[in-house]
């Protein structure tokens, strides 16, 4: 893992076959004490705008022919604080879009896949993550379903026929089911192994390069080498920094 921006990823063009990535979240929590934090003290959209500009790197390094599995979550507008949506340690204070009612969800995979359409990025599925467990709120507060899945698209660069191996998949439709977390170094906000790993035997062969420009502690780059695959990545913060 390389330490660095997502903005400007430091790799050659077209080399890489996928990339498996989850940015942080809008306003989710706080990794450390950069400025350069996507998410972090913005509002939707500048959020968009940031992500749709890494989205641009990403396709750079990207072969024609490649693609990107890109996990995202939502936020609910005024979040946060003491009762809010949001529960854990390390989060922001309530959270408000001065653009949107406060009390609404503002479906921010959506807005995110929207800009990158505009961008000329082509939505190939849209997957809902059952998680298998429902966020520890309550109902008398929220007043509402507990959430409980997240979003992860597939997305093609450009016009070229993406690599796809139907054979390596452990579901087949455009729900998956698998519970969140990892086996690797702890962390704010674990990737799961098992999305890592559906996403790269779905889209590479052994010996291909696998990239994340949010690599955190590294989970795509260390399931891609028990996968026999080459991986790559940047973060603002080496690992040992993200407890």
């Amino acid at each position: 893992m390389i330490p660095g921006n997502a903005r400007h990823l430091p790799f050659r063009s077209s080399i890489a076959s996928v990339a498996v990535t989850s940015p942080p979240y809008l306003e989710q929590r706080r990794y450390g004490p950069s400025a350069d934090e996507i998410g972090s003290g913005v509002h939707l959209e500048q959020y968009v705008a940031d992500l749709v500009a890494v989205a641009a790197e990403i396709r750079r390094v990207l072969r024609p022919n490649g693609s990107l599995w890109l996990n995202i979550g939502d936020k609910a507008n005024g979040s946060g604080g003491a009762g809010g949506d949001w529960t854990g340690p390390g989060g922001p204070g309530r959270y408000v879009d001065p653009a949107y009612p406060v009390g609404t969800f503002l479906d921010v995979p959506g807005a995110v896949l929207r800009g990158l359409l505009a961008d000329g990025w082509r939505l190939r599925l849209p997957i809902v993550w059952d998680k298998g467990r429902e966020a520890p709120e309550d109902l008398r507060h929220v007043r509402r379903p507990r959430w409980s899945h997240e979003m992860i698209y597939l997305l093609a660069p450009g016009p070229d026929r993406i690599r796809f191996y139907p054979s390596a998949l452990t579901e087949t439709g455009s729900v998956w089911h698998f519970p969140p977390g990892g086996s690797g170094p702890a962390h704010l906000a674990p990737f799961p192994d098992e999305l890592a790993r559906r996403a790269i035997l779905a889209t590479t062969l052994p010996g291909d390069l696998v990239l994340d420009p949010f690599a955190g502690s590294g989970t795509v780059d260390r399931v891609a080498r028990s996968l026999g695959r080459r991986a790559i990545g940047t973060d603002l913060y080496p690992p040992e920094r993200t407890p």
